[in-house]
């Protein structure tokens, strides 16, 4: 009988073995997805920049939740906590921050994280911030390849990896974007004047981007 009883046990214990396991995998399931939760109801963004500061901006679940803001030049490693966050007074799930003494144009990483009632640490993705390059545009140079093709050049303006080419007569106003230092107008109507503007800018992996008004300008007569 003893052996019997023995023999019962077993099955229950193994029983108690694999709840406990399915117990442990649905809390850790749990836990990715509140993280996913975090990062989804987040909406991370950039939504304002200078040469020296940032705007971070996210959708919370309550203004009650912890966050905290933390900034790094390595999308790895090196962050460090930053700034105070604001309650937007209107929608109290957005959430803000001000991040500054930051460097002219350039590129940092910012990660977001609250901190749950175990003392679990829940992180966002890194996001990439930029901010405003200070150079401004010099040398501005037109060198006319067709009839109707002009080609524009200008020195590379340190911390833009992205330029802003306008140019525009009466009304019609046209925008190109180029990385390089240079770039071609094509299409030209004979017999008309255009004003050109060149802003250096600074574009983020997500695709926001902070332009300077340092910008180089000119005008052009197409015969």
């Amino acid at each position: 009988m003893e052996e019997l009883l023995e023999k019962k046990e077993e099955p229950d214990k193994k029983k108690d073995r694999v709840l406990v396991v399915i117990i442990i995998v649905l809390a850790a399931a749990l836990a990715v997805i509140k993280i996913v939760e975090f990062i989804a109801d987040g909406e991370f963004q950039q939504t304002d920049a200078t040469n020296e500061n940032v705007i971070i901006q996210w959708r919370g679940k309550t203004v009650e939740e912890p966050y905290i803001i933390e900034v790094s030049k390595n999308k790895q490693d090196g962050y460090r906590k930053v700034g105070h966050i604001y309650v937007d007074t209107r929608n109290h799930n957005i959430c803000s921050t001000y991040i500054h003494d930051l460097k002219p144009g350039s590129s940092y990483y910012v990660r977001i994280y609250s901190v749950d009632s175990s003392g679990k640490k829940k992180y966002s993705e890194p996001l990439e911030v930029v901010t405003e390059p200070e150079g401004k545009i010099e040398n501005l140079k037109y060198e006319w390849k067709k009839s109707n093709s002009v080609k524009l050049s200008w020195d590379k303006v340190s911390g833009a990896n992205v330029y802003k080419v306008r140019y525009y007569k009466d009304n019609d106003e046209y925008i190109k974007y180029t990385t390089k230092n240079s770039l071609t107008l094509k299409n030209l109507k004979k017999g008309e004047g255009y004003s050109t503007r060149v802003e250096p800018m600074r574009q983020s992996e997500s695709g926001f981007h902070v332009e300077s008004n340092n910008a180089g300008e000119g005008k052009i007569y197409i015969e």
